[in-house]
């Protein structure tokens, strides 16, 4: 059972950097809903990759979970999409991902 975050929660941005979304020792249980846009005009898809680690690089970080959204209606760029993450206290996290024309991608890891 944690109390808090052992290491920050985030995704990879476009060129392979590490967005922090949860800082480390965050106190748990916790929920971060926020928003994620597309940055490509007539994007076809959205593929979020999520690690945990402190490092500026995506990929030295842990890889944990990655969410894709299939049948997105291509649109300009800065397309808004809901992105809910909740984690309980025993570390257990739940992340969705959803946008208005799509059905929702979920992912669970421990």
């Amino acid at each position: 059972m944690f109390k808090r975050m052992p290491y920050a929660l985030g995704i990879e941005t476009i060129g392979g950097n590490f967005f922090k979304l949860i800082d480390k020792k965050s106190k748990l249980p916790m929920k971060v809903s926020t928003k994620i846009k597309t940055v490509i005009d007539n994007q076809p898809r959205v593929h979020l990759k999520f690690f945990l680690g402190d490092r500026q690089v995506a990929n030295m970080n842990k890889f944990v979970c990655e969410l894709r959204l299939k049948n997105h209606k291509p649109e300009p760029k800065g397309q808004e999409m809901d992105l809910d993450i909740k984690i309980n206290k025993s570390g257990d996290v739940s992340i969705t991902l959803s946008h208005r024309l799509t059905n929702k991608s979920v992912c669970k890891f421990t």
